[in-house]
């Protein structure tokens, strides 16, 4: 087997996919999508809000990795702020529930 073969195998394509900016770009995209239509569809709740600041720290993540998606600890950072936003938001949307 040549293990030195680009893409062979399942760990290889994921690898290579995290190493790509469009990837992260694509994500920003669609969370960026969802917190516009949070403030168009919300009528200015304090809970939506705490959604949409949440939905900012991962955009912020996101960012960050998408400076050099090559480099280990930026990445990690990224995604531990990003993962902060998620913990975050899981938090808030609890609270919509509550009522």
């Amino acid at each position: 087997m040549d293990y030195n073969r680009q893409n062979k195998g399942f760990v290889c394509f994921m690898y290579g996919f995290g190493r790509s900016r469009a990837v992260y770009a694509v994500l920003m995209i669609l969370m960026a999508l969802l917190a516009g239509f949070l403030t168009l569809s919300s009528s200015a709740q304090a809970d939506v809000s705490n959604l949409q600041i949440a939905l900012g720290i991962i955009l912020c993540g996101l960012l960050l990795i998408i400076v050099n998606p090559k480099i280990f600890i930026i990445k990690l950072i990224g995604y531990l702020i990003a993962l902060a936003g998620v913990m975050i938001a899981l938090h808030n949307a609890n609270l919509l529930g509550a009522d």
